[in-house]
């Protein structure tokens, strides 16, 4: 998840892509969803007009039709790997091998944008926070991640699962720790290391407010016509006629924009596997871990019966008590049906299909298993403690519920939560 700001009038909003994890939905695991952080707050990540991030928009496959992969129960699988079989967002094992530079020189944030009230400032966490950041940091003076990069870490109180890269901080909501294990809880970590590493946020921001800016705008005019707000909810009225107005407007942007963003949370899941062997963490060991973080999110939102599914309005329908800080993206994306993550099911087949990269970047090194004893001596230490880590074992709900005040229906709404 990496955080962008846009700017527009009275709207400031924090884009939150949980960039590793969901992938279905909103990252989610369940379906492409989009996220946010805060409409209201006036956050700046990436400044105007910053160096783009080198990520590819799109690559031309020209790989093999097929490719034998070893998996990891062992067993052996043929995978199409040809340009007209695979999405533009993904890649064959040829353009993994060559995606270059793992790590970009920094481009300066302000990190006053990063220092959200939910970091939780309690010595509790010392030690959690000490061993990511070891690792993290430790990873990172491998001669094949120059220039490096000098990493903070952050444990936020928010009950979401959910990871975030903010210029050099590492951001992790404290139930990320209890439900995933230590496998995927490093696969998440490297996979927001390669979102910093590659300055996307930078990219992101840059690209938001340039190549998308004339859409944005008229998007932004369209929610400050259309949607009131009182504290920290808001309420949605819809008009069919100025949303197909928006549709139209909003249709030659569709495709570029996932083919971006996607494009982005694809490369982080490459880079990041990259990252993890520099710390000794095998090909096969990684790929276990984020196929398994990436399913255990997707059937998190599979239980709560949540889809991607577009949301059909009648004219003069009125939603209420939208969250504030989830009202761009429920536009964007309940609405519109615009989409950040690769579905789960992709960004798992691509690991398993990309193993042999995997294995080829595994390094000989101490740092993982160095982290994992560290990472399971704290999660016990703080299974054990009255804090905040006890409070929810199992993920909170994905969703906000909103009521038709025409028709009376309870709808579900997907939130931004789990970006990753």
């Amino acid at each position: 998840m990496i955080f962008i700001k846009v700017n527009t009038g009275r709207f400031f909003v924090l884009f939150s892509f949980i960039a590793f994890l969901l992938s279905e939905g909103c990252t989610d695991f369940a379906q492409p969803r989009v996220t946010q952080r805060d409409l209201t707050k006036n956050e700046q990540v990436g400044a105007s007009g910053a160096e783009k991030s080198t990520m590819p928009a799109q690559v031309a496959r020209t790989d093999a039709q097929t490719s034998s992969v070893i998996v990891s129960d062992g067993t052996s699988s043929s995978s199409p790997t040809s340009s007209a079989a695979l999405a533009p967002y993904l890649f064959t094992l040829e353009k993994a091998r060559i995606i270059s530079p793992f790590v970009q020189p920094y481009i300066f944030i302000d990190d006053s944008a990063c220092l959200v009230p939910e970091i939780i400032d309690d010595v509790l966490y010392n030690g959690v926070r000490n061993a990511i950041g070891s690792y993290a940091n430790n990873t990172m003076t491998d001669r094949s991640l120059a220039p490096g990069r000098s990493f903070i870490v952050d444990i936020l109180d928010s009950p979401q699962i959910n990871a975030a890269s903010c210029g050099q901080r590492l951001q992790i909501n404290y139930p990320t720790l209890a439900l995933l294990n230590e496998n995927e809880f490093t696969a998440v970590v490297c996979h927001e290391m390669a979102h910093a590493a590659r300055n996307d946020a930078a990219g992101m921001g840059d690209y938001e407010s340039n190549t998308l800016k004339d859409f944005s705008d008229k998007l932004f005019a369209y929610i400050n016509n259309h949607v009131t707000c009182k504290d920290l909810t808001c309420d949605y009225e819809h008009n069919a006629k100025d949303f197909k107005k928006l549709q139209t407007d909003a249709e030659p942007y569709r495709e570029q924009y996932g083919i971006y963003f996607k494009t982005a949370e694809s490369t982080a899941d490459i880079i990041g596997g990259a990252i993890c062997g520099k710390s000794g963490m095998a090909g096969t060991v990684y790929v276990q871990g984020l196929s398994s973080a990436h399913q255990t999110m997707s059937n998190l939102d599979a239980a709560e019966g949540l889809t991607s599914d577009v949301l059909k309005l009648a004219d003069g329908d009125v939603l209420n008590d939208i969250p504030k800080n989830e009202m761009y993206f429920f536009v964007l994306g309940s609405l519109l049906g615009f989409e950040t993550h690769p579905k789960a099911a992709e960004r798992i087949e691509q690991a398993k299909r990309l193993e042999q990269f995997f294995v080829e970047q595994a390094i000989q090194s101490s740092i993982y298993s160095t982290f994992v004893g560290s990472l399971t001596k704290e999660k016990n230490r703080l299974k054990n403690a009255a804090s905040l880590y006890l409070v929810q074992k199992q993920a909170q709900p994905s969703h906000f519920t909103v009521t038709n005040t025409k028709t009376g229906k309870k709808i579900k709404i997907p939130k931004q939560k789990r970006p990753l």
